[in-house]
């Protein structure tokens, strides 16, 4: 669809913004609804520099509200009060972890380091952490 619409120009490298798409987006960014999601983008956006396109993905989807949300395939809100709570001791240590960041790029990439790890391990058959909490080690904060 952005593709079709010449939102997007897709080369070698990768896809690129074209002017369209840029002055599209400078569009929503202009709108209140979407003014704060500027920054969430950006290290969104960011965080595929720092890992390969599919571990992204893959980290996401190992996100425990997520990942229910995919099994149960059904349409109904993410997060349920557990999985509020849940999520929110996960940004509580990653703002003790990383404390004074000037940007959501080095928080966003611990946080799906973490969701990647738990696939790992899910994978390899460790015992999953029912709650979901964000436990960081002295080598996550480095």
């Amino acid at each position: 669809m952005l593709l079709a619409g010449n939102l997007l120009d897709e080369q070698d490298a990768g896809l690129n913004l074209t002017s369209k798409g840029s002055a599209e987006l400078d569009g929503f960014s202009l709108l209140r609804r979407f003014a704060l999601r500027g920054e969430f983008l950006r290290a969104s956006c960011s965080s595929a520099f720092a890992m390969p396109l599919p571990e992204v993905g893959k980290s996401l989807a190992e996100e425990p509200q997520l990942r229910r949300a995919f099994e149960l395939s059904s349409s109904r809100p993410l997060l349920d009060a557990q999985g509020e709570a849940a999520i929110m001791e996960h940004f509580a240590a990653l703002a003790d972890a990383l404390p004074d960041q000037s940007d959501l790029f080095v928080p966003a990439v611990v946080w799906l380091s973490y969701l990647s790890k738990a696939v790992d391990d899910r994978l390899s058959g460790a015992k999953e952490d029912i709650g979901g909490s964000l436990r960081l080690t002295e080598g996550d904060k480095k």
